[in-house]
């Protein structure tokens, strides 16, 4: 997350707490088995 203005060559100090999120990595086998089973979960938590 960045400032949506220019704030110069260096950010707040506030902006060094911030979290990093993790990525997740799947490998082209694991989507394959599992990717019509993560889309049904995902549309039905959308439609609540």
């Amino acid at each position: 997350m960045n400032p949506a203005i220019d704030l110069g060559d260096e950010l707040p100090k506030v902006f060094d707490r911030l979290i990093t999120p993790e990525s997740l990595t799947f490998s082209p086998e694991e989507v394959r088995a599992h990717r019509r089973e993560w889309i049904r979960e995902w549309l039905n938590a959308s439609v609540r």
